[in-house]
């Protein structure tokens, strides 16, 4: 279980100490849904046979800065079948709803069995700062997921603050922006990207430190390029 503290820091405090806090924080909330609770492995030798269908890939890792913006693309294909007992981030008073998490999750299912699991390709991080010329920049903004799913996550949504793509649950239209710490029941997720990359859906979790408050949302079945074309000025932007 991720269980996010109430950090509390204003805009004054925020430094390079909340930054590291809330990167660790983002890293292990995405770990816990990207691995599976606990493996094992042993080193072997490889035989002749597989030692000649062993490839090398360039280009694993894209980093670029621009615009006050790093960005960190891991080409890596990830496939997990796992159970989380409670997911829980985003723990505070946003005034509206009173002390609460804007993330809380039970009874998660990460792919359906062994046979169909949850599959990730690339891994994306995007870190938002108010100024990297500033001699100490202040990060704002973290965004952990990837643009690329394939199958399902099930999981008793007991507070969602965010968006998803009604298609991840059989509807269509316009993206579902789901009001903060909404109560939506047991939900299933179920991704498909397909092959062509038209069609790619992602899940991006964001960690907004703008504001006087450290805030959680979720975006479920877009990628983080259609996202930035269509709506310059997403909701997700800000606390």
């Amino acid at each position: 279980m991720f269980n996010m503290p109430d950090l509390n820091p204003c805009r004054s405090r925020q430094g390079k100490t909340s930054g590291r806090l809330l990167c660790c924080a983002a890293v292990t909330m995405m770990a816990a849904f990207m691995w599976p609770p606990s493996s094992f492995s042993q080193l072997t030798a490889m035989n002749e046979q597989a030692m000649k269908a062993a490839t090398a890939q360039v280009g694993l890792t894209t980093f670029t800065l621009a615009d006050n913006t790093a960005q960190l693309f891991l080409d890596i294909h990830m496939e997990t079948y796992a159970t989380i007992n409670n997911l829980s981030a985003g723990y505070y008073d946003n005034t509206v709803n009173g002390l609460g998490w804007d993330l809380q999750w039970k009874n998660i299912s990460l792919g359906t069995n062994t046979a169909n699991p949850l599959t990730v390709d690339g891994l994306l991080v995007i870190a938002n700062f108010d100024d990297l010329e500033a001699a100490d920049p202040s990060l704002e903004q973290i965004v952990i997921g990837s643009n690329r799913l394939q199958g399902t996550l099930t999981a008793d949504m007991l507070s969602y603050s965010g968006m998803y793509n009604p298609a991840l649950t059989g509807g269509s239209g316009e993206q579902v922006i789901v009001p903060a710490r909404a109560d939506l029941g047991t939900q299933t997720f179920n991704f498909n990207s397909d092959a062509s990359q038209e069609s790619d859906q992602g899940l991006f979790f964001i960690l907004n430190m703008r504001g006087s408050r450290p805030s959680v949302q979720v975006v479920a079945g877009y990628d983080s390029k259609t996202l930035a074309e269509t709506s310059p000025d997403v909701w997700w932007r800000s606390p």
